[in-house]
């Protein structure tokens, strides 16, 4: 499991079955078409996240929160599902911010491989 950090909170980010991993790529065909393009990419992105359907859009967060476990400091470090059921987050803490952000990591993860990864908001490009 990968450990990351979000709004200062701990998560492990584990692996998804392998058809898990193929069922959410394909539900995220029309992302992947976007970013392959040139040009504003964030535009492209946000035009098709918003052309998924809610079934499609439910599937991918559910795979992917599934397979996080928040690291609890008050328990000796001891980690606990995110999403323990699809559906229901365990936590009132897990924000959309939030989840966005362990969506995006479960996917470079698991499908980093295969799916083309948008670069961090916060990365600025190199000078020559």
């Amino acid at each position: 499991m990968n450990e990351i950090e979000v709004a200062d909170r701990k998560y492990l980010v584990g692996k998804m079955p392998v058809m898990k991993q193929l069922h959410v790529a394909r539900r995220m065909a029309p992302l992947m078409a976007a970013m392959a393009n040139e040009g504003d990419v964030a535009a492209k992105i946000a035009e098709a996240v918003s052309g998924l359907n809610d079934a499609d859009t439910d599937y991918i967060v559910d795979a992917c929160l599934g397979v996080v476990r928040y690291v609890d400091p008050n328990s000796g470090g001891t980690s606990f599902p995110v999403m323990p059921r699809p559906g229901v987050l365990a936590y009132d803490f897990v924000d959309l911010p939030t989840v966005m952000s362990l969506v995006r990591a479960v996917i470079a993860e698991n499908l980093g491989n295969f799916i083309p990864t948008a670069p961090p908001a916060s990365s600025a490009p190199e000078a020559v």
